[in-house]
């Protein structure tokens, strides 16, 4: 016995009188998910700091990524020196350490100006923080 696709059960030559079985439903694990996903574009960049205007306190930074390699594409984004901080805690795929931040900061103090040489960075997570593209 089968049913069609009314749900109607018809009698067939030779069948056992039992439903047809349940499809299998594939339920993707997170590997097999992470494994499918397509692959995020890592690239070096040059993180340059400038100190624009501001309070002393609390002044408004930019923050200016340069990629160091092929095209040397740039991105940049405003803010605070804690947003700026943590801006570009969350998209280094290297650690950036407290102290290389103190450094910083220290630096834009005095110069209004600081660099951290270079850092891998993945373009994804670039992107979502909401850098954008200065080049273009």
């Amino acid at each position: 016995m089968r049913k069609t696709l009314t749900g109607e059960r018809i009698q067939t030559e030779g069948s056992p009188v039992s439903d047809p079985p349940v499809p299998f439903k594939r339920h993707e694990t997170w590997l097999s998910s992470m494994n499918n996903a397509p692959p995020t574009n890592r690239l070096f960049f040059r993180v340059h700091f400038m100190r624009i205007h501001g309070p002393e306190s609390d002044p408004i930074i930019r923050v200016l990524l340069v990629e160091t390699t092929k095209a040397q594409t740039i991105y940049e984004g405003f803010g605070t020196w804690p947003e700026c901080r943590r801006w570009v805690a969350q998209i280094s795929e290297c650690a950036i350490f407290g102290d290389q931040f103190a450094a910083v900061e220290k630096r834009l103090e005095v110069n209004q100006l600081a660099t951290i040489s270079e850092t891998q960075i993945s373009l994804g997570r670039l992107e979502a923080v909401g850098f954008r593209r200065a080049d273009s």
